[in-house]
Parts: C-alpha cells; sequence; structure tokens
C-alpha cells in the first residue's frame, strides 16, 4: 500500500500466487480506498520479494507495511510476524502470546482477516494438534507454503514452482 496524500492509501491485491499471465485483481470491496493501477516503487519492491521467497531466496519481507485493523488484530498481526520462517505456532501458543489466554478463536478471527496473507505469515499458523486448521486461501495453498519454508532450499539455490501443479490444484478446489 503507498499513501499518496494525506488520506488517500492505494492497495494492490494479488488475486492468487503468481502466475505465467501476471493476472492480478483489485477490489475496493475489501479496502474503503480508491484503487489506481499502475506501478510504485513499493509494488516494484514486492514483486521482487515474493519473486525472490518462491525461489527459496527470501525468509523475511522488508517491503513497508500498512495494516489497518482492530488494536487486537493489531496485536495478533504484529506476533505472526514474529514467527520464524519455516516454524509453526498454535492458535492456543499465539493468544497466550499476545496476552489473550482464553482467546483461541478470536486469533483464528484475525487471522483469517489478515488481507496481506504471505507478507504477515498467516499460514504459519496450525491446529494445537499440528494439523493445518484452515486457510482462506485453500489448505493446499497453506500446505504449499509451509512445504516451501521446512523444506525449501538454502539461499541462493533455486527450486521452481510449478505453476501447472498450483493452476491445477486451483481448478480442482474450484469444482
Amino acid at each position: 500500500m503507498e499513501s499518496l496524500s494525506p488520506g488517500l492509501k492505494v492497495h494492490w491485491v494479488p488475486w492468487s500466487l503468481p502466475r505465467a499471465t501476471g493476472e492480478s485483481v483489485c477490489s475496493n470491496l475489501l479496502f474503503s480506498c480508491a484503487i489506481v493501477p499502475g506501478e510504485n516503487k513499493h509494488l516494484t519492491q514486492l514483486k521482487k520479494e515474493l519473486c525472490a521467497y518462491f525461489d527459496g531466496d527470501l525468509r523475511q519481507f522488508s517491503v513497508p507495511l500498512d495494516y489497518p485493523g482492530s488494536p487486537f488484530q493489531l496485536r495478533v498481526w504484529n506476533e505472526l510476524r514474529r514467527i520464524p520462517f519455516g516454524e509453526t505456532c498454535s492458535y492456543e501458543e499465539l493468544a497466550l502470546r499476545i496476552g489473550s489466554e482464553s482467546g483461541q478463536r478470536a486469533v483464528g478471527h484475525a487471522n483469517g482477516a489478515n488481507r496481506i496473507a504471505i507478507l504477515i505469515p498467516c499460514h504459519r499458523v496450525v491446529n494445537k494438534n499440528g494439523k493445518l486448521g484452515g486457510y482462506g486461501g485453500g489448505l493446499w495453498r497453506k500446505q504449499h507454503l509451509l512445504e516451501l519454508e521446512r523444506g525449501g532450499p538454502a539461499p541462493g539455490e533455486r527450486r521452481p514452482i510449478s505453476l501447472k501443479r498450483l493452476e491445477r490444484n486451483e481448478n480442482q478446489v474450484r469444482g
């Protein structure tokens, strides 16, 4: 998101994981702001960082983020950003970390309201028993992201993403 002037912010909303066509979709239903097509320094940095992440060369994003939410959501999202690359934590553990002892469900709701997945790594939260739980982008994507981080290559090594497999999985999920 980029602030163009006081009170005006721009969001770029990717449709799904990177596609060969580079398609993206913007929706002002999620954000109460104007959507302006084009490029800026933050989008350029974001695209480079996402490519590096999926290539296995990046473990922490540095693109500036502005993610408005309730005070509780912000506590959850800030704590999500502290979960190390390749690791997971449970909803219960996350609730304890933010001082909400019995707030597992509220943490799950805030996690699901995260609008900038991957950058705020909501995919790293799992059920107490280690099972995946939910994920707005589909459980197969959550599994893919966790596998990428856990079994991904060392920095500098390349691991290609099969876009055909991702699109096939997406089509299976859609029906």
